[in-house]
């Protein structure tokens, strides 16, 4: 007969999705924040966002919309590549309080079985497109198993702001466990001041003590569990 084995391990695994929106970490100890970008991948922007990142060795995290995506398979593909965290922002970023159950549910898989058919694995995080949501598109994105992942700090990037402006707020709402929202794709009069923002942005973050992280690192406690094996 042999002898059972007493001694356990701990393991992590990813939590069961829920109904709700996760706008920061909870934990304020750690001075990390995550840095996102909604509405690409383009030809154009997201390749300057991608090159700064790059150069200042910052990891992020991109909630892809679909249908570009499907459009700009080699970005999606490097924005993988260089480490960087993939995310679903929809197929044709519709309002999904507008949709039905039916058509939520195809803009959630179509985005994600190009996801893993790219990098070669799905993605569990998802961000509603216009931060529209209510109970029943929450229930249904959580039945899906996605995490609703929102945001903290938002400066409306997308608004025609400029760089200085885009600086100002990150710097009057940063606190430890912010998601910072920024875009890598859109209009051509604001998202120039988007990108020209980004290493002043990453500089002072780096200058407050701040580290960079995706938002599966700034989240791990949430969506993380721990597992025993036997």
């Amino acid at each position: 007969m042999n002898q059972a084995n007493d001694s356990t391990d701990i393991d992590k695994i990813e939590a069961e999705p829920t109904a709700k929106i996760i706008r920061s970490s909870e934990n304020k100890e750690l001075k990390r924040v995550a840095i996102t970008f909604d509405d690409g991948p383009d030809g154009y922007f997201t390749p300057q966002v991608l090159d700064i990142l790059k150069e200042y060795n910052v990891k992020a995290t991109f909630f892809v919309v679909g249908s570009l995506a499907n459009k700009n398979r080699d970005v999606l593909k490097r924005i993988g590549q260089e480490g960087h965290v993939v995310a679903s922002h929809g197929w044709s970023h519709s309002n999904f309080t507008k949709l039905s159950d039916k058509k939520i549910i195809q803009e959630l898989q179509k985005t994600n079985d190009l996801i893993e058919e790219v990098l070669g694995k799905p993605t569990t995080l998802f961000r509603l497109p216009y931060g529209a949501f209510n109970k029943r598109v929450l229930k249904i994105v959580a039945k899906q198993g996605y995490h609703n992942i929102y945001w903290s700090i938002d400066p409306r990037d997308w608004s025609g702001i400029s760089y200085k402006e885009i600086l100002g707020h990150i710097k009057k709402n940063l606190e430890p466990g912010a998601i910072i929202l920024l875009h890598s794709s859109g209009s051509k009069e604001s998202i120039p001041n988007t990108v020209k923002a980004l290493p002043h942005i990453i500089e002072y973050l780096q200058g407050q003590g701040y580290e960079m992280v995706t938002v599966p690192e700034l989240l791990e406690d949430y969506l993380m569990v721990n597992s025993t094996i036997d």
